[in-house]
C-alpha cells in the first residue's frame, strides 16, 4: 500500500459515522481539505460577481459548489496545494455556471436562459462572457505553472462544446453509446489535468496508459453517482439534456424497470464499481513500478469519488430546502461589488479565446501529448479495444520475464515502467492481430476483441497500440527506436510465414517451421531483452540472442501442443482450436512430414474446411489428433517441449555464472514447464 503520511498532507478524513448519517453509501473513505473555507469562500465570492455582471437578479445566490458539508472543489481535489486552492474553486464554480447555461434543461432552466441571453455591459451575452470569465483563471493557472496550466488550457480548448441549442437526443439504448456521450460532456479529461495541476505534477502519455483501466471506473462511478442524487432534479426539467442523458432512465426503458427499481439498481452498481476500482487499483500497486505521483494521484481519485458521493448527498444543488432546490444561502445576501481589477477585465472582454481556437505552436502544445479531443468525439472508440483486451486475464509471461532480467539489469523505475507498457501494448496489439487473422472466437476464455468492436475497428486499435510504443520509446530515449523497428520486422516477416503456409495450405519443413518461430515469437522476447539492455545503466556486454531462441522456440512449440492436449487451453480458447484455424502447428507439420497418408487426410479436411466460417466437427478433429498421436508426433513434441526446457536452464546456467543468482527466473521457468504427457483418450 502508498505511504499515506507522504500522500495526505493537505486533507482530513471525515468521519465516518458522519458520512452514513446523510444517506451516503459510498465504501470509500471521505477526505476534504484542509483549506475549505478558502476554496468555499472564493466560490461565492466568484459566483455573486458573475451574478452581479450579467445582472440576472441572482446575486445573493450561493456557490453552485458549496454545501453544508464541505466545497464541491474540497472533495474534488482534497490534495490541493494550498497555492493553488483559490484559481482551482474559482474555474470549478464558473465550469459548473457553464454547464448550467449551455445545457438545455440545466439546474435552473429560466434562470440560465436569462443568463445565456443575458448582454453584458460589452455586448455579450452570458455564454460568451462565461468563457471569458474563465479564460482569466485558466491564465492564472499556466501563470502559477506553466507546464501543467498549458495541458489544462489546451484540454479545455479540445473538450469546449459552444452547442447549447443543439437538438437534445431522443432515449439512448446502447450502454456504451450512452456512456461515450456522457463522458464528453462531463470532461473528465479536463479533470485529470486540473486533478494534476492541483498535486503540483504533469501527466505524461505513459501515465494515461498505466491509469488508463482505473480511470475508466472511475468515469463509470461518477457519472452513475451523480445521476442518482439528480434525478429528482433533472425530472422536474421535463425535458432537456440532463433527464435524456440520465442513467435512471435509462435502465428503465432497456431493462423495463420501475423508477424504484432502476434507483436501486443504480445503488448496486455504484457499490459494484466501486468494489471493481478498489480491486484495479490494488493491482496497480502490485505491479511495484508504479512511480509515487501516480499511486497518489490513484488514491486522491479514490477519495475524489467518495467525496463527490458526499458531496451529493448533501448539497443544495441536488437536495430540496424548503421545497426548491438551489436554495439561496442567507450569509450571502450581501452583495460584493468586483474590484476594479475584475471590472475592467469584465468590461473589456479580456479573454484567451483566440489562442484557444489558434493552432497551438511547438511551445505551447503538452510535451507528453495527451489524448485529443473534438467537440463531442474523444478517443473512447480508439481506446474501447485496448480497455477490453487488457481486462482480460492474462499470465503477464513477458513482464515476469523482463521483472527477472531485472535483477541483472538495473534498469530505473521509471524506464522500467516505460517498457512495461511497450511489451504489454505490443503483446496485446498481436494478439488482437492474431485473432483477426485465425478467425479466433475466444481470447482467455472470453470473446475475441473483434467479435466486440468487429475487425475494421480492433485492427485501428491495434495499429494505434503499435504507433503509441514507437511513441513511448521516442520519447524516452531514441537509441531504442532501431531496436524496436528492426525486431517488430522480423515478427511480421514471421507471421506472414506463418499466414502464408495456412492459405495455401502448404506445409512447411521442420526447419522453415523453427526459421519462422525465431522471427516471429523469438522476435519478442529478443526486442524486450534488447531493449532492456539498452536502457540498462550497467554493462551489458553478454549475449542473450541464444536464450532468447531457446525462449521463443520453447514457448511456441509449448503452445502447439497444449493446444491439443490442455483442458484449460480448451476452455480458454476452444477444443483443438488451431486444427480450426487450418494451422500447420508443429505436431501437425512433424505428423505431415513423417507420414504421407496422414499428410493427405489432414490437408484435405483443411481444404476442404477453407474459406468457411465454421468450425471443423469435432470427430474430424478427434480423428486428426488420433493421426498425430499414432504417428508419434505427439509425443515427439512432449519431448521437444522438455528438451528446449532443459536448453533454457543450461543457458540460465550460463547466464548466472556472469551475473550472478536469479531465482525469480528460475521460478518463472518452472512455472511454464508443467506440461502434461500425452493423452488422446
Amino acid at each position: 500500500m502508498p505511504d499515506e503520511p507522504r500522500i495526505w498532507q493537505h486533507s482530513r478524513l471525515v468521519d465516518e459515522a458522519e458520512v452514513k448519517k446523510s444517506g451516503c453509501f459510498t465504501t470509500l473513505p471521505v477526505r476534504v481539505s484542509l483549506y475549505d473555507d478558502v476554496a468555499d469562500n472564493t466560490a461565492k465570492h466568484g459566483n455573486r460577481v458573475w451574478h452581479w455582471f450579467v445582472g440576472d437578479g441572482l446575486d445573493t445566490a450561493t456557490s453552485e459548489t458549496s454545501s453544508p458539508v464541505g466545497n464541491l472543489c474540497s472533495f474534488f481535489y482534497p490534495e490541493c496545494a494550498p497555492g493553488r486552492v483559490e484559481v482551482m474553486a474559482h474555474i470549478h464554480e464558473l465550469l459548473f455556471i457553464q454547464r448550467d447555461i449551455l445545457d438545455d434543461g440545466g439546474c435552473k432552466d429560466e434562470d440560465s436562459t436569462a443568463a445565456k441571453d443575458k448582454k453584458s455591459p460589452s455586448g455579450a451575452t452570458g455564454a460568451t462572457r462565461i468563457e471569458q470569465r474563465l479564460s482569466i483563471y485558466f491564465l492564472r493557472a499556466v501563470q502559477i505553472d506553466h507546464s501543467a496550466g498549458t495541458d489544462i488550457l489546451e484540454t479545455y480548448k479540445r473538450s469546449w462544446r459552444p452547442d447549447a441549442d443543439a437538438q437534445c437526443p431522443s432515449g439512448i439504448d446502447d450502454f456504451n453509446n450512452l456512456f461515450l456521450m456522457r463522458r464528453s460532456k462531463a470532461r473528465f479529461n479536463l479533470y485529470y489535468f486540473l486533478l494534476a495541476f492541483s498535486q503540483e505534477f504533469r501527466l505524461s502519455a505513459l501515465d494515461w496508459a498505466t491509469m488508463n483501466d482505473l480511470l475508466h471506473l472511475f468515469e463509470l462511478i461518477m457519472l452513475h453517482t451523480g445521476d442518482l442524487h439528480a434525478w429528482e432534479k433533472d425530472k422536474q426539467s421535463g425535458s432537456g439534456w440532463a433527464r435524456a442523458l440520465n442513467f435512471i432512465p435509462f435502465y428503465m426503458r432497456t431493462e423495463k424497470l420501475t423508477e424504484d427499481q432502476a434507483m436501486e439498481k443504480m445503488r448496486r452498481t455504484i457499490l459494484d464499481y466501486e468494489k471493481r476500482f478498489i480491486t484495479a487499483r490494488e493491482q496497480l500497486y502490485n505491479r511495484g513500478s508504479l512511480s509515487f505521483h501516480l499511486r497518489r494521484w490513484a488514491e486522491v481519485c479514490g477519495a475524489a469519488i467518495a467525496g463527490y458521493h458526499y458531496w451529493c448527498a448533501n448539497c443544495p444543488r441536488f437536495n430540496r430546502i424548503d421545497g426548491r432546490f438551489d436554495a439561496s444561502d442567507s450569509q450571502s445576501a450581501v452583495v460584493e461589488t468586483p474590484s476594479s481589477n475584475e471590472t475592467e477585465s469584465l468590461v473589456q472582454g479580456e479573454t484567451v479565446l483566440p489562442y484557444l481556437h489558434a493552432r497551438p505552436n511547438a511551445d505551447s502544445e503538452p510535451a507528453d501529448n495527451p489524448p485529443r479531443n473534438g467537440n463531442l468525439l474523444d478517443d473512447s472508440a480508439l481506446q474501447g479495444p485496448v480497455n477490453y483486451i487488457q481486462s482480460l486475464s492474462s499470465k503477464k509471461t513477458l513482464t515476469k520475464l523482463m521483472e527477472a532480467f531485472n535483477i541483472w539489469l538495473h534498469i530505473p523505475e521509471e524506464q522500467l515502467s516505460i517498457l512495461s507498457q511497450v511489451v504489454e501494448d505490443l503483446h496485446n496489439a498481436s494478439l488482437i492481430l492474431d485473432d483477426i487473422q485465425d478467425e479466433s472466437e475466444l481470447r482467455r476464455g472470453n470473446a475475441a476483441t473483434h467479435l466486440i468492436y468487429g475487425a475494421p475497428q480492433s485492427i485501428n486499435s491495434a495499429t494505434y497500440m503499435i504507433t503509441r510504443v514507437s511513441q513511448l520509446l521516442h520519447t524516452s530515449q531514441n537509441a531504442s527506436l532501431p531496436i524496436y523497428f528492426e525486431e517488430l520486422e522480423n515478427l511480421f516477416i514471421g507471421q506472414s510465414w506463418d499466414l502464408h503456409w495456412k492459405f495455401h495450405k502448404k506445409c512447411p519443413s521442420e526447419n522453415e517451421y523453427f526459421e519462422m518461430v525465431d522471427r516471429k515469437t523469438g522476435a519478442l522476447f529478443l526486442m524486450l531483452l534488447r531493449l532492456m539492455q539498452a536502457s540498462s545503466p550497467i554493462s551489458t556486454s553478454f549475449d542473450i540472442t541464444h536464450f532468447c531462441q531457446l525462449m521463443g522456440r520453447w514457448y511456441q512449440v509449448r503452445d502447439d501442443y497444449m493446444n491439443l492436449q490442455s483442458a484449460d487451453y480448451s476452455n480458454l480458447k476452444g477444443f483443438c482450436e488451431d486444427l480450426d484455424e487450418g494451422k500447420f502447428s508443429y505436431p501437425v507439420i512433424r505428423c505431415c512430414n513423417t507420414n504421407d497418408s496422414a499428410r493427405d487426410i489432414i490437408l484435405g479436411a483443411f481444404q476442404t474446411h477453407r474459406g468457411t466460417s465454421e468450425k471443423l466437427a469435432r470427430a474430424t478433429k478427434l480423428q486428426i489428433l488420433r493421426l498425430i498421436d499414432s504417428t508419434g508426433a505427439l509425443d515427439h513434441t512432449w519431448k521437444m517441449v522438455r528438451d528446449l526446457h532443459r536448453e533454457i536452464d543450461a543457458e540460465i546456467d550460463v547466464l548466472e555464472k556472469k551475473l550472478g543468482e536469479n531465482q525469480m527466473l528460475r521460478a518463472m521457468i518452472k512455472a511454464l514447464g508443467k506440461v502434461p504427457a500425452p493423452d488422446v483418450s
